[in-house]
């Protein structure tokens, strides 16, 4: 099994490929890939959440439950994007966020 990492996002040019041979198992060779991402400052990860209307702010550090995980995180609130529906009898507010959890100490 080979481990092969590649990066390239918006302006920054992804890093060299990594391949490892020695890497036969599934386990290691994601650990290896992990490391090598934190080590190069990826240590974040990217949630786009819609909701009802909380008048949530950029900036927010908030707390968010992930039922598929099981876990509860804080993250830091990146972007907030507020639309309206209108029908004819009622008028549906929602708020789609972006944010950012750190992975450090995980």
């Amino acid at each position: 099994m080979k481990l092969l990492v590649k990066r390239g996002e918006g302006d920054r040019l992804a890093p060299d490929p990594i391949v490892d041979n020695l890497c036969n198992a599934q386990a290691p060779a994601v650990n290896k890939g992990k490391n090598y991402l934190y080590d190069a400052g990826f240590e974040k990860k990217f949630y786009d959440i819609s909701m009802p209307f909380r008048n949530v702010s950029c900036g927010n550090t908030i707390e968010v439950q992930d039922v598929t995980l099981g876990q509860i995180f804080r993250a830091k609130v990146g972007s907030v994007r507020i639309s309206a529906a209108v029908s004819s009898d009622s008028v549906n507010i929602r708020e789609d966020i972006k944010i950012e959890r750190s992975l450090t100490g995980e």
